[in-house]
């Protein structure tokens, strides 16, 4: 009696699951990352089942931006991207609608195994948002991250703190990866906002790795906006990398709109070390700071004036009498006697005179003096 009653469950239960089915998505909206199918059924349908088993040649119909994933025991077993009506060709629920007689006795064969009922597989059709999603502002980290500035032309080579700021917007690129890593087994509906701030997180991150391809190069103030599409081009490239890996994301389109230096003190300090590199003259000097030429002195050519030696006497110390040596000066108390040239004596004419002869009358003193 077992096997008959598991024969009649079988077979009522296999003729239950040879409806087709037709899936579809309504529009989702530009947060909506991921829900799911919705089976059409009206109030003349007979196929008003709820078992979970997408029927071999059931429709799945794809919208413009869509991707549809038939998702059976959690594992990903069809995927459709080609907008339209698409054909389920699903062997694990044969249907004679479709002309598979054969599956459907087998499919019986394997109902009775298990007891008349249905075997235990669940099926369920998910809808991805394949269109970009547009408007995430992003923003350097904590005020700013490092960056190289160099001017050879003024000798300036510092490290300043840089701020950058956009817009970008990403899309699902890998809808089966998508569901594998980010939402596998969900419940209706999946938000950008359950996973904006970690994704947020990561593009700071990008922003620095990606400021090293600059600072490589080194970048004067005034060239700051050349650098924006070498920036721009970095950053895709380290998100696409992070996230195809991991989620299959990939950046449709990024825009830097500010590259700037954070600090009003650095934007001065580089200004003043281009303006004293100007006024000093300075420039040419590829591997150090310029150095200004020397300064020129003015040295006037005025002959020596030559002035002759003085010869001053050495003053006279008085000394004792008997500090005097002998034969070399006379003690002040022992005056010499005037000599006989020096007398004074009257001519004849009645001049008088002090040499050998009188001035007046030229006659010769006498040798007795009167």
């Amino acid at each position: 009696m077992g096997i008959i009653k598991a024969a009649f469950g079988a077979i009522g239960g296999s003729m239950g699951d040879q409806w087709l089915e037709y899936f579809y998505c309504d529009a989702m909206k530009g947060d909506v990352l991921a829900c799911r199918g919705r089976k059409a059924t009206g109030s003349r349908s007979a196929n008003t089942s709820q078992n979970d088993v997408i029927t071999e040649g059931s429709t799945i119909a794809v919208a413009d931006g869509q991707c549809a994933l038939i998702v059976e025991n959690g594992k990903v077993l069809e995927v459709f991207t080609t907008p339209g009506e698409n054909i389920v060709n699903s062997q694990s629920a044969p249907s004679l609608f479709n002309g598979n007689a054969r599956g459907v006795m087998k499919d019986i064969g394997r109902r009775i195994a298990f007891g008349g009922d249905a075997p235990p597989i669940k099926q369920v059709v998910y809808y991805i948002n394949t269109k970009p999603v547009f408007g995430n502002p992003f923003e350097t980290p904590y005020g700013g991250v490092p960056l190289r500035m160099t001017d050879y032309k003024s000798g300036l080579d510092v490290d300043v703190t840089a701020v950058c700021s956009g817009v970008y917007s990403f899309q699902i690129s890998d809808p089966a990866l998508f569901y594998r890593k980010v939402c596998a087994n969900f419940g209706a509906l999946v938000f950008y906002n359950q996973m904006q701030n970690h994704m947020k997180r990561e593009v700071q991150s990008a922003i620095a790795k990606a400021l090293t391809a600059v600072n490589e190069r080194g970048v004067r103030l005034s060239k700051l906006p050349q650098y924006v599409e070498i920036l721009e081009q970095a950053m895709i490239e380290e998100l696409n990398k992070e996230w195809g890996a991991l989620r299959g994301i990939t950046i449709d389109s990024l825009a830097i709109s500010q590259l700037d230096v954070a600090s009003k003190a650095d934007r001065l300090m580089a200004q003043t070390a281009q303006r004293d590199s100007m006024f000093l003259g300075a420039g040419g000097n590829l591997t150090g700071p310029a150095q200004a030429p020397p300064a020129k002195t003015y040295s006037p050519q005025v002959p020596p004036v030559h002035i002759p030696p003085v010869n001053i006497p050495a003053a006279r110390v008085p000394q004792a009498n008997s500090q005097y040596r002998a034969g070399t000066q006379t003690p002040p108390s022992q005056k010499p006697a005037p000599t006989a040239a020096l007398e004074l004596w009257t001519c004849v004419c009645g001049a008088r005179n002090r040499g050998k002869f009188c001035t007046e009358c030229g006659k010769a003193k006498p040798n007795k003096v009167n």
